[in-house]
């Protein structure tokens, strides 16, 4: 992990630099990290004792890319600035925004951010970041989170989406299960906007929709089991009563019987 570049940008198809360093260890291919370049796969390489090519899919250089905006059609909006996760984007609302090439690392997410289409990718300036490499058959599967947060910011009942998806990722992968402070599962109207604004493709909604149903069907169970339980107290009660009652009733037709003639 220490030896990828940390930019959580998504462009190995894992959710962050973290995940694709276990995938790492656990085999997977060393040469999916473009921010990296040819210097990261080469150290990856030293690490693990795995050769650069091996029987991997060929790599071949391609040319730098950072984004540039265009300025005469930003709006300022800001939508591109969380979008990012170098933080390479700066301005402020209603102002002009400008690209910090040198730490653009060309994920191109602020792209699908920009709500006006004002963000381009261009060939980066000489010595602005190392040579990247990209595999020839890149992978069909959508890129990870890589928790830019823009689930939550679109979410019109508040829920903390991208923790609760995580959440509920953890469960169905590890069994365990940890509680999302905030609206919960069953708060989601499926209005579908976080899907929409998730710059990797994820379908956020279907599991935390799939997750409120199986939370309901046990709030269900759980208030069946207590109706049960509470009708079982009640009758458990009267039973206990009507034996007391029955009990005092004995005792009293006993003392009468053997009461003294003269009291």
């Amino acid at each position: 992990e220490a030896t990828l570049p940390q930019t959580q940008c998504g462009q190995c198809q894992y959710p962050g630099c973290r995940a694709y360093a276990s995938a790492v260890a656990g085999g997977e291919a060393i040469d999916l990290c473009p921010p990296g370049g040819e210097h990261t796969v080469q150290a990856l390489s030293r690490l693990l004792n795995r050769p650069v090519m091996g029987d991997q899919s060929p790599i071949e250089p391609v040319a730098s890319s950072v984004a540039k905006i265009k300025e005469s059609e930003c709006v300022g909006c800001t939508l591109c600035i969380p979008a990012c996760p170098v933080d390479a984007i700066i301005g402020a609302q209603g102002f002009l925004h400008g690209v910090l090439e040198a730490q653009c690392t060309g994920c191109e997410l602020c792209i699908q951010a920009c709500p006006v289409d004002c963000i381009s990718m261009v060939e980066a300036p000489r010595d602005t970041n190392p040579a990247k490499i990209l595999r020839r058959q890149a992978s069909a599967e959508p890129l990870g989170c890589i928790r830019c947060g823009q689930c939550d910011l679109a979410c019109p009942k508040g829920i903390s989406v991208r923790e609760l998806w995580w959440s509920i990722r953890q469960q169905s992968q590890q069994g365990s299960h940890q509680q999302v402070p905030g609206p919960g599962a069953e708060a989601c109207i499926a209005c579908g906007l976080c899907d929409a604004r998730c710059p990797s493709g994820i379908s956020l909604a279907a599991p935390i929709l799939e997750q409120a149903d199986q939370d309901r069907r046990s709030q269900q169970s759980q208030a069946h089991a207590e109706h049960a339980g509470s009708l079982f107290d009640s009758s458990s009660e009267r039973r206990e009563r009507a034996l007391h009652e029955s009990d005092a009733r004995r005792a009293e037709r006993i003392r009468r019987l053997t009461a003294s003639p003269r009291q």
